[in-house]
């Protein structure tokens, strides 16, 4: 019919519009879309030949989705016709099916194929029975055939052809089979979607893959010794722009990208691990771990030098007092043994009392406060006490004059936990020697 193959026009040349002007590598796959739209039968309801006629009316349908290429679709539809007979009579039908659909997406098209069962209502027409005739009757119906939508946006899309095969089995007077065409079109709205990538037949895209080892500059460390650990990508993408998440379960950790460092001071000995995680924040999926042990072992044992006794006599303790105002101690920063500013006129004021004293000889003592470990603060206090004998050896003192010893932080002056007492710790401090 004329009205029908006009809306078909109209709405394919809207669909297919659509499509070419808006191609999404997604699709939104809806859970429920429901449909409306006009409906034609070509029927065959009366008793001769095929005295065939065209009833015109609409249809709704609704379909649920149970897996991703197959829905339960329920679909009514009511026509009308006039004067279908010589005798002059009209026919309303009515259908109401329910039954599998099949969908197959491309991009933004849907085609569907379905067979639906049910049942059929006439009235307001001449339905013959065994004595007379009724206006109205029942009947079971079953239909088969199929469509395309082409989806406008991820709401609403075009019915652009729904085409099917209907039988009926009303009675009418010399048979109870009639097979009918129906044809139609439509708009569709769907509801609660979710996106998808489209399935197509394409081979399936490679895996991307990142490996990753960790490896240590040591694996067995002395308690406060530190460790660094390196973490090595290789992407099959070229990945530069990863992302480092490090943990361990021993030590404290400071890392910037690929590379960690760990902080010994203080773990007992014993086996601890660093683990490493790199990922593309473009890419969710390339993502490689690694990790490495270290052992931490205890430090061997270190013989620290006794500092000289103090004098015991009166001449001797008067010496010393003296020789100590003289001959101040020389100060330094944290983990530092470069001369300061400030203790510069120290060893000034020392180097002149022992050039105008020649006969005295000085042993220079290397201090640190109690942080790190038993042999770095040894190897610290012999570096410092080593800086003091050079710049009194600069300023005109007799190397022979001048020995040197480290006590690290073996011999602490100050215990509290505090900067003011571990500042009177990192000391070069001066004795006389007899």
């Amino acid at each position: 019919p004329a009205t029908f193959l006009t809306l078909f026009a109209l709405t394919s040349a809207t669909a297919l519009h659509a499509q070419a002007t808006t191609q999404d590598p997604t699709e939104y796959v809806p859970k429920v879309d429901v449909a409306v739209g006009y409906d034609y039968i070509h029927a065959n309801a009366p008793p001769s030949g095929c005295n065939c006629f065209g009833l015109q009316g609409g249809f709704i349908s609704a379909a649920y989705k149970a897996k991703f290429w197959l829905s339960i679709a329920a679909e009514v539809t009511g026509e009308h016709a006039n004067n279908i007979s010589a005798l002059g009579q009209n026919l309303t039908l009515t259908t109401y099916t329910a039954g599998p659909r099949i969908t197959f997406r491309r991009y933004r098209t849907v085609l569907f194929a379905q067979g639906l069962v049910g049942a059929a209502h006439g009235s307001d027409s001449y339905f013959p029975t065994a004595t007379s005739y009724s206006t109205s009757a029942n009947s079971f119906a079953f239909t088969t055939g199929g469509g395309v939508d082409v989806e406008l946006n991820h709401r609403f899309a075009i019915r652009a052809l729904e085409a099917q095969y209907l039988h009926t089995g009303f009675n009418n007077g010399i048979n109870t089979s009639q097979n009918q065409y129906m044809l139609g079109a439509g708009v569709v709205v769907k509801f609660h979607g979710h996106y998808s990538m489209p399935h197509t037949h394409a081979e399936p895209a490679v895996a991307h893959k990142l490996g990753m080892t960790c490896s240590s500059d040591f694996r067995n460390v002395e308690p406060g010794q530190p460790l660094q650990v390196t973490a090595v990508t290789e992407s099959s993408t070229g990945a530069t722009d990863l992302l480092y998440d490090w943990k361990t379960d021993g030590g404290a950790l400071s890392a910037q990208a690929g590379v960690a460092t760990i902080d010994t001071n203080g773990l007992q000995p014993g086996h601890y691990r660093v683990s490493a995680r790199a990922s593309s924040p473009s890419d969710a999926a390339l993502a490689s771990t690694c990790d490495v042990a270290f052992h931490v072992i205890p430090p061997p044992p270190i013989s620290i030098p006794l500092a000289p006794p103090p004098p015991t006599t009166a001449a001797g303790i008067e010496a010393d007092r003296v020789f100590h105002t003289n001959v101040p101690d020389v100060f330094f920063d944290y983990d530092k043994s470069n001369i300061r500013s400030d203790a510069q006129q120290a060893i000034a004021t020392g180097a002149a009392y022992l050039m105008a004293h020649p006969e005295v000889r000085v042993l220079l003592g290397g201090y640190s406060d109690e942080r790190g470990t038993v042999a770095y603060n040894l190897a610290l206090g012999e570096k410092r006490a080593e800086t003091v004998r050079d710049a009194l050896v600069s300023a005109g003192v007799a190397t022979e004059r001048l020995e040197i010893v480290s006590y690290g932080k073996g011999a602490q002056v100050c215990l509290k936990e505090n900067e003011g007492c571990f500042q009177r710790n990192r000391r070069t401090a001066f004795l006389m020697r007899p």
